[in-house]
């Protein structure tokens, strides 16, 4: 089947009466065809235009529209019929039309733009639109118009301003903790950092992210840290203790964890790097050392027996006499059971009164002490109740002075409370 283009006209004579008919016939069979195409062509592309979820639009140089999509007619509430051919100052705001006037300029030069919009249109609801404005150049280099392709970013305005809130509330929260707190990635370059630790660096928290560990730690340091570091990043929670010197607050004792950030497929991403400043417990724990030092010097050197038991009857501290006359090293004694340790005849002996001891009362008594099966000691025992800052008894200090020994088994207590 062939497509062809008749056509004919009349012919007059000098009378100007038609005396026959002359025509043309024209075989427009490609011509039909690639115009076929054409209309199908855009047929498809309409379809496919009012099916996306943007407003997509084509405006000459004139700033005409000469098509919308479905999506412009249900955002203006308006036929495209009626939107094609206006200009777009005839559709929206003045304000709004200035603005696009001059992203459109800049695209009919030849350069795509783009442009975020705030406007209330008008089913009465205020949207955030992001507009992309693209040239269309022809074939002989001429810009013809521009396509106008516009996306409703609301929603994602939104959650951005809320995660930017919550960013930021989070943000006071950890700058104002008494601890360092970061996050550096899988290439040791931070991505947060709040403002104890940047001050302790005497650096700005918001010019640290992006800056590498190796910016902020020396050499040596990174080396005492990298074992740790490569436990981390493989997946395990540490935690340890350091000296660390900082250009603003000199050197302290740090305790820092470094804990691991997993992503959905269970890989490491990251890591939360948490320190706190142990300086205090540090000092505190050498000045205990040295006092216990001290005083395992004075008691290790008093002919007396000194110790310290809790609640549950088992000894915290004793002398080294304790370790002569039980034959155990200290370390073994402590902890152990006051029954286990002196033997059940004179635990037997020594209840009564470490019981008076714990329940508050500071007692002062001579008892009998066996050395033998055929010959004993008498001790001078003192226990004092050691109370917390509530009035409750946390244990009680006891010590034993060997008075002598005496033949016979059956010596008894006696009490000098008075």
């Amino acid at each position: 089947m062939r497509v062809v283009d008749l056509r004919s006209e009349p012919v007059i004579d000098a009378n100007g009466e038609q005396i026959a008919r002359r025509g043309t016939i024209q075989d427009i069979t490609e011509r039909h065809a690639v115009e076929e195409a054409l209309r199908a062509s855009q047929r498809q592309l309409q379809v496919i235009t009012d099916s996306l979820p943007a407003m997509i639009s084509y405006v000459d140089t004139d700033l005409r529209y000469q098509s919308v999509n479905k999506t412009y007619e249900e955002f203006f509430q308006r036929p495209r019929e009626t939107i094609i051919g206006m200009r777009i100052h005839d559709l929206v705001e003045a304000d709004v039309a200035s603005m696009a006037a001059r992203q459109i300029q800049i695209a009919l030069a030849g350069t795509p733009t783009s442009t975020d919009v705030t406007r209330t249109y008008p089913d009465g609801l205020t949207r955030d639109m992001s507009f992309n404005i693209i040239p269309d150049r022809q074939r002989d280099g001429k810009i013809g118009g521009v396509f106008m392709l516009g996306i409703d970013i609301t929603e994602r305005k939104a959650i951005e301003d809320a995660l930017r809130t919550s960013q930021n509330e989070m943000r006071t929260v950890l700058d104002n903790v008494a601890a360092t707190i970061s996050y550096i990635d899988t290439n040791l370059h931070y991505r947060f950092v709040n403002q104890a630790l940047a001050t302790m660096l005497g650096l700005v928290a918001e010019d640290m992210p992006g800056m590498s560990l190796h910016d902020v730690v020396n050499e040596q340091m990174f080396k005492q840290i990298e074992p740790w570091l490569n436990r981390a990043m493989a997946g395990e929670q540490v935690a340890f203790d350091i000296e660390r010197t900082y250009p603003v607050v000199g050197t302290r004792d740090m305790n820092l964890s470094f804990v691991p950030d997993f992503d959905a497929t269970n890989t490491v991403q990251g890591l939360y790097i948490l320190g706190t400043d142990v300086t205090w417990r540090k000092t505190a724990e050498e000045k205990m050392r040295v006092s216990d030092t001290r005083l395992r010097l004075v008691t290790d050197h008093l002919p007396v027996f000194i110790g310290y038991i809790d609640p549950d009857m088992r000894y915290r501290f004793v002398n080294e006499q304790y370790e002569t006359t039980f034959g155990r090293p200290r370390e073994e004694i402590l902890g152990m059971q006051v029954k286990d340790v002196i033997g059940a005849e004179r635990f037997s002996m020594a209840e009564p009164y470490l019981r008076r001891g714990l329940a508050g009362e500071q007692v002062k008594v001579e008892v009998p002490w066996p050395v033998h099966e055929k010959a004993h000691s008498r001790l001078l025992r003192t226990i004092v109740p050691d109370f917390g800052p509530d009035g409750e008894v946390l244990g009680i200090f006891v010590m034993a002075q060997e008075l002598g020994q005496r033949d016979g088994v059956n010596d008894t207590a006696e009490d000098q409370n008075d």
